[in-house]
């Protein structure tokens, strides 16, 4: 199965169009509210670490090597200096609102800009334009067990979570969920408040899912409660009966996985920008993405959803090239529930373009009215 065209040139319409950018930019709103930093390096170092350094040196003849050495020790300094100026007025959007990135790639009509760069509209479905999507089939498509029925969402994120533990466990990295380790330190927030014994159940069972002595196939159980934190913390109220996946299917996933010949896995590396911030993300060899559907949908759905992971890569490749200078160059989405995976080769994305069609979405988003609405925010994240 292919879906789209061949990866080529930027359409050129869209260059032209996007060409007046930065002349647009001049009439932007002014936001004053600073950017709210999560994780601890951003808090102590900045955002960007590692600004260029510039070699154009003050064109001088001195006398002695000492003084040349002086000159350009102090000339260097001064462009050091200004460079470190330009790039933090460059920076200085400083948003009222960072939405996540899976708000923006479900948002096309108010971010239309950074997906016209990528896609096409034909009424029914987004097509992507410049790239191609390959079908790889490794098995059967997955029986759903009755005790699903009416929880497949959460069935779909245990499914997630069995995928994490086992790849944590192959690639010998640190397992952590955010969102578990939230609802286990602030029960009060949550239904856990009142109900101590999901509580307790969601403590107990996470230090057994995150212990690198447990595997993924031995453990469903602990697995299964651990992925309720998400629900729990989306203040979903969580199914009263357990709900359970046929064991073949599990070990159908396990072999897939085990059938994957990266060297190296960096899960939830930190990708959060100026413009969004980025979901939980999993890296192979530090270029190759990799997304997880865990949903059933007939042709025309998946058609949208693949999309809107493309995107949502595209946008993580650009926080990712920002912070590292690497670019991830392909995406992988792997659905166990068709038995599925399907790759996408990420090529020649012109990042300085795909920066300035975000900011102009996300300026103009700012003045959305909607963004007053208390229940509209709370969707951003």
């Amino acid at each position: 199965m292919k879906l789209g065209v061949s990866c080529g040139k930027m359409d050129k319409n869209l260059n032209e169009k996007l060409a007046d950018l930065r002349l647009e930019m001049g009439s932007k709103i002014e936001v004053n509210t600073k950017l709210q930093y999560e994780s601890n390096e951003e808090i102590k170092e900045g955002r960007f670490q590692n600004p260029p350094i510039s070699n154009d040196y003050s064109v001088l003849v001195p006398k002695n090597a000492e003084a040349d050495e002086e000159i350009k020790t102090k000339t260097t300094v001064e462009q050091n200096k200004k460079d470190n100026n330009n790039m933090e007025k460059k920076f200085e959007k400083n948003f009222k609102l960072i939405p996540f990135v899976s708000f923006i790639r479900r948002q096309q009509s108010l971010f239309p800009t950074t997906f016209g760069l990528y896609f096409n509209h034909n009424e029914e479905e987004f097509i992507t334009q410049d790239m191609k999507i390959e079908t790889n089939q490794f098995g059967n498509t997955f029986q759903y067990h009755p005790s699903t029925k009416g929880k497949e969402d959460f069935h779909g994120r245990y499914i997630k979570y069995f995928i994490r533990k086992h790849l944590a466990n192959k690639y010998d990295v640190e397992l952590v969920d955010r969102f578990a380790e939230h609802v286990i330190e602030y029960p009060e927030n949550y239904q856990t408040a009142k109900n101590p014994k999901l509580k307790e159940a969601i403590k107990k069972h996470y230090k057994i899912y995150t212990d690198k002595n447990t595997t993924a196939i031995d453990i469903r159980y602990s697995i299964k409660v651990v992925s309720l934190s998400r629900s729990i913390f989306g203040e979903r109220v969580v199914p009263r009966k357990e709900f359970h996946t046929y064991y073949e299917n599990l070990l159908a996933i396990v072999k897939y996985l085990d059938s994957l010949t990266y060297n190296t896995m960096e899960m939830y590396p930190e990708l959060n920008c100026e413009y969004f911030q980025a979901q939980s993300v999993i890296l192979f060899d530090g270029d190759v993405a990799f997304e997880i559907m865990v949903s059933k949908y007939d042709l025309s759905a998946k058609r949208v959803k693949y999309n809107q992971k493309i995107i949502q890569s595209i946008l993580h490749s650009l926080s990712y090239y920002k912070r590292t200078g690497k670019k991830i160059r392909k995406l992988v989405i792997y659905n166990p529930l068709l038995g599925e995976e399907h790759v996408v080769e990420l090529k020649d994305i012109d990042f300085e373009l795909l920066e300035e069609a975000l900011d102009k979405d996300l300026t103009a988003f700012q003045s959305n009215r909607l963004h007053n609405n208390n229940n509209y925010f709370r969707i951003l994240y």
